[in-house]
């Protein structure tokens, strides 16, 4: 006895390991007619380290740690990993780097005192520059960072200045903490002056809503309440990373590849 499978076919089960090969993952990267960016670029952001800087870093091979949490969390489906890629396009900078960028007094914003500060639960001086952004999705503040290490099983794992520090330059950290942020975020609404939860727990159930502009927004949303260059990066992104994924036969208009 022997069967017969259709090539799609054959790929579309073999995909549900939910597992993606480097090409794969350049495959989802959208180009920017502007930028002069190679496959052998992006491969070499998954693979290389990016010295920490003013100008942003990265951690040695992102990769495997990439992948690993994408499973573990929950994000390999089509849908969301298209959402995910789509969000990635602007918050690394097509993965080449992990950690927010700026000079020590960008940071002042995050300060204690400032109206962003105070949102992200930052309460000592330096707290601004010391919980930047840090990760795939990039999380910020002195609350995410705790709130991280209670989930890894110490509150106080990334408090200090090196052990903040490990979430842009351990692989599997910058990873794992962007995956914790992904199943932890939970978005609220103002109603009679009291915070009312919006939908599930988890941007994966804003990820399932589907395929339309909206529905990127709403992801959006759960990462950058400000939505900064969703109509330049994140929704043709996700149209790009949607089309890739699901190796679409008739490629839309945001399609560009890496060359």
């Amino acid at each position: 006895k022997h069967w017969h499978f259709h090539p799609r076919e054959f790929i579309k089960h073999f995909r549900k390991c939910g597992w993606l090969s480097k090409s794969d993952v350049v495959s989802l990267v959208r180009n920017v007619d502007k930028l002069t960016i190679t496959r052998p670029t992006i491969t070499s952001y998954l693979e290389n380290a990016l010295p920490i800087t003013a100008k942003g870093g990265r951690p040695q091979g992102l990769h495997i740690p990439l992948q690993k949490m994408m499973r573990k969390y929950g994000i390999a489906s089509s849908l969301r990993t298209a959402h995910l890629f789509g969000q990635l396009i602007e918050e690394t900078g097509r993965l080449e780097s992990m950690i927010e960028k700026g000079g020590s007094s960008y940071f002042d914003k995050y300060e204690p005192g400032t109206d962003q500060g105070t949102k992200l639960g930052n309460t000592e001086i330096g707290d601004g520059v010391r919980f930047k952004g840090r990760g795939i999705i990039q999380i910020t503040g002195r609350t995410n960072y705790e709130n991280f290490g209670k989930f890894k099983g110490n509150s106080n794992l990334y408090l200090t200045d090196a052990g903040s520090s490990l979430l842009a330059t351990d692989a599997s950290l910058t990873c794992d903490a962007s995956g914790y942020y992904w199943i932890s975020k939970q978005r609220y609404s103002m109603s009679n002056k009291k915070l009312v939860s919006m939908g599930k727990l988890g941007i994966s159930s804003w990820a399932d809503q589907g395929t339309q502009e909206d529905d990127a927004r709403q992801v959006t949303r759960c990462i950058n309440p400000a939505q900064y260059h969703f109509s330049e990066l994140r929704w043709p992104g996700f149209l790009h990373a949607w089309h890739a994924v699901n190796d679409a036969a008739i490629s839309p208009n945001e399609f560009k590849r890496i060359k």
